[in-house]
């Protein structure tokens, strides 16, 4: 009866500490389109389209349970690759290189210069490996791998967040938005373990 609540409590910390990463992008939607709940409808449109489908719930749950609860879950069964260590920096490299593939459409469709399609591949692998540690760290921590999946929903929703915005409306927004940047990050990191925290997790 107790592991229901627990493990809802562990989702919606996940989804508040993905929340306060994308502070800026979130108020920044908010900003341009001038209403919060239009900003909230179209969040909730996202998951009606076929693509959103696939962004938003089909691709956090396939890859989520295959390259972190399945591949953590294997490699835990062995006393060669079963420290925290490993576990959280080895299965991202697979999760990393799966990515690959969207480079090698862009080249095959030759749909950017090799250079492009070369740094946008980069930066899609170091990003997604970055992002694989992350959800491997939250699993280990909560031992729940349904943290994971939301937080890969909201993150595919979001996707990378702007460097530089430009709204006429509000013209020092762009300042406070830099500035929100920085507080997102800022917060990320200092409640990164209090929000991982569960009752699951190892001393």
């Amino acid at each position: 009866m107790g592991v229901i609540p627990s493990s809802a409590k562990d989702i919606f910390n996940t989804l508040l500490l993905m929340m306060a990463l994308f502070i800026g992008p979130i108020l920044n939607d908010v900003v341009e389109t001038g209403d919060a709940l239009y900003t909230l409808k179209l969040f909730v449109d996202h998951f009606t389209t076929l693509r959103g489908i696939r962004d938003v719930i089909i691709a956090p749950l396939t890859e989520e349970v295959l390259y972190t609860a399945a591949i953590i879950t294997t490699l835990s069964q062995s006393p060669y690759t079963s420290s925290d260590k490993i576990l959280i920096m080895l299965p991202p490299l697979f999760f990393s290189l799966a990515h690959v593939h969207h480079g090698i459409e862009l080249y095959m469709n030759r749909a950017a210069p090799v250079p492009t399609i070369v740094l946008s591949t980069a930066f899609q692998v170091l990003y997604t490996l970055l992002f694989g540690i992350f959800t491997d760290f939250v699993f280990l921590r909560q031992r729940n791998v349904w943290g994971c999946i939301v937080a890969h929903s909201f993150c595919n929703h979001m996707g990378v967040p702007s460097i530089s915005v430009d709204t006429p409306r509000w013209k020092s927004w762009r300042y406070i938005y830099y500035c929100l940047l920085a507080l997102g990050a800022y917060l990320f990191k200092e409640l990164l373990y209090p929000l991982t925290q569960s009752e699951y997790t190892e001393a």
